[in-house]
């Protein structure tokens, strides 16, 4: 049962034929297919950077959602049926046991979870990145493991982007076999590579990093376990504590204040961060989330595109917070996040990066009995304004450095504002504004004239939105 996403399934019916794979690809080489872009996709792939299940990028091909069924029925129509749902509890149903006792009980939830997904007839390692979860993994697996277990990390010759020391500190604590590496990236030549793997236009610039490490695992062993998925299930995204400040920010302004109150802290130096946060105050939540999330605004995709733009991934969003009612509002993010992002980014990226590389990934913090404990801890024991993964770093103790567990939180990073100002400036110019994208006419070439001069020239950083238009146009390129 594949609950959460981690595998895809295609499907196309129409009068004839059902056709159904797990990759797109395979279904592109059925003859006779005249496929349509679909525009709602398009739109939803500049919101998110990803297109979210049920949508393809193709009108007539869909995605199952995680956690269905579909069926095919004798008279040619399919169904699909919901099977399982991420669902957190109310307030009323939380688990109030003492906090060192639901820590003993997470602890060996996840010591299973662990020794489970180590089954295996192959080289088994891991992957560590020095951060919270896939050090919580290595630390796991090295209690239940009898031999020393092995480790691999990437880094960059840029320092700023190379956070190999913490993982070393993990590697030595836990007494790995540690393999380290020091990648310099050919992005010219393994991004066509990436975006041909990935089947649909996809904008994580994080898997250049997963496909190298895992490139780096693939050298030794052919299955490694990872930590992802912990910042979805423990609550560890900044932005988690960002909606935390927001919503307590509301509390304090009444709501017809908050537009003068914004304009004030508009005008606040940058060094005063409660500005930030009064600024936005008369946001409702969830604009203000997706603020932190989106690559293109509503307004910068109506720029953008030939054609309106859809807005179906914002109404998808507010369809599952909708579904959330009655819960804490740290669960309806967490939800929000498991269902959209955590689905169609997160797994997307290690699932195929990772089998470029001939490498298998298994996630044991995504284990479901890991997560439908953790549905019924209470919210403070997710997250608080000043700490997160509150529960885990307990259920923790004395198998890590203190240091791994205070250390600030940082995402799998590339230098790619550098990249896209120098060595992959004549890249942009020659994929997005040549006469092939121009003809396509999916994008409004002086609006993507602009995002480029502004760029290079240093005035706005467009790095995520140039490098979101760059991964569309090599996927038009390979796959129209």
């Amino acid at each position: 049962m594949d609950r959460f996403g981690k595998k895809p399934l295609y499907y196309l019916l129409d009068a004839e034929k059902v056709i159904f794979a797990s990759e797109l690809k395979a279904i592109l080489q059925h003859p006779g297919l005249r496929l349509e872009l679909d525009p709602a996709a398009l739109d939803a792939y500049l919101y998110l950077g990803y297109v979210p299940a049920p949508l393809t990028i193709f009108r007539q091909i869909r995605k199952l959602p995680p956690a269905h069924l579909l069926r095919l029925h004798r008279d040619g129509t399919l169904t699909q049926t919901e099977y399982w749902q991420p669902r957190f509890v109310p307030p009323a149903e939380y688990d109030l046991r003492p906090a060192a006792e639901l820590a003993a009980d997470l602890r060996q939830r996840l010591l299973a979870a662990v020794r489970l997904r180590m089954v295996s007839e192959v080289p088994l390692g891991a992957f560590l990145s020095g951060g919270v979860d896939s050090s919580a993994v290595v630390a796991l697996m090295s209690q239940v493991s009898t031999q020393p277990v092995k480790t691999y990390a990437i880094g960059f010759e840029d320092s700023a982007f190379d956070e190999t020391h913490y993982a070393q500190q993990v590697a030595t604590f836990c007494r790995t076999d540690h393999t380290r590496e020091v990648v310099r990236p050919d992005v010219v030549t393994i991004l066509p590579q990436l975006i041909h793997q990935f089947d649909e236009p996809f904008a994580d610039s994080s898997m250049i990093p997963t496909y190298y490490v895992s490139w780096a695992a693939r050298q030794h062993v052919t299955v490694a376990l990872s930590g992802d998925g912990g910042d979805e299930v423990f609550a560890g995204y900044h932005r988690y504590r960002n909606v935390f400040r927001h919503r307590l920010v509301q509390r304090f302004i009444p709501p017809r204040l908050r537009p003068a109150a914004g304009a004030a802290a508009g005008r606040l130096p940058d060094a005063l961060k409660i500005g930030r946060y009064v600024q936005g105050v008369a946001q409702p939540a969830l604009e203000h989330w997706s603020m932190q999330t989106e690559f293109f605004t509503a307004a910068q995709r109506q720029a953008l595109l030939a054609a309106p733009p859809a807005l179906s991934a914002e109404d998808h969003r507010r369809r599952v917070l909708a579904a959330t009612a009655g819960l804490d509002w740290l669960a309806q993010y967490q939800t929000l996040d498991i269902r959209t992002y955590m689905a169609g980014d997160i797994l997307v990226k290690v699932d195929r990066a990772s089998m470029l590389a001939s490498l298998e990934v298994r996630c044991p913090l995504l284990d479901q009995e890991v997560f439908e404990f953790m549905a019924r801890v209470p919210p403070w024991l997710r997250m608080t304004q000043q700490d997160s993964k509150i529960l885990l770093k307990q259920a923790l103790h004395g198998l890590l450095p203190p240091a791994i567990f205070t250390r600030d939180k940082r995402g799998f990073m590339i230098p790619l504002r550098r990249w896209l100002q120098q060595p992959l400036k004549p890249l942009l110019y020659d994929t997005l504004l040549d006469a092939t994208a121009r003809q396509r006419g999916l994008l409004q070439t002086g609006a993507v004239q602009r995002l480029i001069t502004e760029h290079v020239s240093g005035q706005v950083d467009h790095q995520h939105r140039l490098w979101a238009l760059l991964c569309l146009e090599l996927w038009a390129r390979d796959y129209l």
